[in-house]
């Protein structure tokens, strides 16, 4: 991956900073994961620069997917996107906004991938940044409520019937190890570590500070985190 950047920013004269989203961002990784990614660069550059430097981007995922065998995110989670691939300060701007207001559509789940991201090689403090605007008081608990909004909505099935699970409405289908398993807990624990102000990433660790910080409760904790490895190996 860096070998890939590197070599296509250098051959532009420029080097934007990367990062690494979702399960790449909490390196959870399975055989299926697709790549969630953003990009960024400083503040001082000029439009045709930045210009540059997303076409740096789309390069750069085209050439994961051709030459790695690396699915980019179908849902536009990718350095090659407007929404993830801004200065900064933009970035600062947006997430500023975002937070103070996350009903907008996709807000929180664009702000819960944010919260996943880990830079790919040296560079800036751009996680740093970012996180202070979540986590300024005008922002924390509005953007915390939304956060378990997400954790708590998702669907789960409510039983089994032969090989197939049952679905809330009484439907059946196949079961889906990411949607019915590993995600709910994912998003369990990214809520449990924001509320729980630790700047953690892998979802034990989350769950673990939940736990030491109130947020969960001991035995819950220590349960989620035994499905989520349950869930994990399977996977």
């Amino acid at each position: 991956l860096l070998e890939v950047i590197s070599g296509n920013a250098r051959a532009r004269g420029l080097a934007p900073m990367w990062f690494a989203l979702g399960s790449h961002g909490r390196r959870e990784l399975s055989p299926g994961s697709d790549l969630d990614s953003a990009v960024t660069w400083p503040a001082h550059l000029t439009s045709d620069d930045e210009q540059r430097l997303r076409e740096v981007a789309r390069e750069t995922i085209d050439a994961l997917g051709s030459g790695a065998g690396v699915a980019a995110d179908p849902h536009g989670a990718t350095a090659d996107s407007p929404l993830f691939a801004r200065s900064i300060e933009s970035w600062r701007q947006a997430v500023r906004r975002w937070a103070a207001d996350p009903s907008a559509d996709k807000v929180p789940i664009v702000l819960s991938a944010l919260l996943d991201g880990r830079p790919v090689g040296p560079g800036p403090a751009w996680s740093e940044a970012i996180l202070a605007e979540m986590t300024n008081p005008s922002a924390r608990q509005e953007l915390e409520r939304w956060l378990l909004r997400l954790a708590l909505g998702h669907r789960l099935p409510t039983g089994f019937l032969r090989s197939r699970v049952l679905g809330p409405a009484g439907s059946r289908r196949h079961v889906d190890l990411k949607r019915d398993g590993v995600q709910p807990i994912v998003d369990l624990g990214r809520y449990a570590g924001f509320a729980a102000g630790a700047g953690l990433l892998s979802t034990p660790a989350r769950l673990r500070a939940g736990a030491a910080h109130g947020v969960l409760r001991e035995s819950d904790a220590r349960l989620l985190t035994e499905a989520h490895e349950l869930f994990s190996d399977l996977r």
